[in-house]
């Protein structure tokens, strides 16, 4: 049988769903299979396995979140205050496009944290980059630039307060019931303020 790309894609879609709703031991191949409109029959031959599914649909998660951030920490051009602009407006704008990629990965950290901690661990490109990033923040304090801060709390900072109005998002939709259009708004306008906040933060 000849393999179809749309046939896949809806079944991609589906299992995105289904895992983001369920987690992924609640899950099954027949909720897959009915959220896509298919024959579970289909679903085993294109993907095998509920986890090869689930694994394919994590490991893109964690390269988008990766691939965003590594292009903006690996810049040499950029100086600490404008990387932190620049991720900001990327992640706050990446998280807004793709909200079930938040709300996927938390509720699968809450419910595994050890299983997503060691799939998250085999990305070393990204502990080299961050290692990279934490020796640029430690000579900018030695020149005076910024208050000491590890790069860990530094990312985490700026990753909450991108990620939150995501999650957030569809509940701010239904309870806006005039406009929707003025929490986008507030978005937009957060490219700015949330970077603000945090080099005010660090600054000296």
């Amino acid at each position: 049988m000849k393999k179809d790309r749309n046939t896949e894609q809806d079944i991609i879609e589906a299992a995105r769903l289904v895992f983001q709703e369920k987690g992924y031991k609640e899950a099954t191949m027949r909720d897959i299979a009915a959220r896509a409109n298919i024959n579970m029959a289909m679903v085993h031959y294109y993907f095998r396995s509920k986890e090869n599914l689930f694994f394919m649909i994590l490991d893109e998660a964690f390269r988008l979140l990766v691939e965003k951030i590594v292009t903006v920490l690996t810049n040499e051009e950029l100086d600490i205050f404008e990387k932190i602009r620049t991720i900001v407006r990327e992640y706050i704008t990446f998280f807004s496009e793709k909200p079930y990629l938040p709300q996927f990965l938390m509720g699968e950290v809450i419910r595994n944290p050890e299983w997503i901690g060691k799939r998250m661990l085999k990305n070393m490109s990204f502990l080299t980059v961050f290692r990279t990033f934490s020796d640029q923040l430690e000579k900018e304090y030695e020149r005076g630039t910024i208050r000491q801060i590890s790069a860990l709390s530094l990312l985490l900072n700026i990753i909450s307060l991108c990620v939150f109005p995501a999650i957030i998002k569809p509940m701010a939709y239904q309870v806006n019931d005039c406009d929707n259009s003025v929490f986008d708004l507030v978005i937009e306008d957060r490219k700015t303020e949330v970077a603000d906040f945090i080099i005010k933060a660090i600054k000296v």
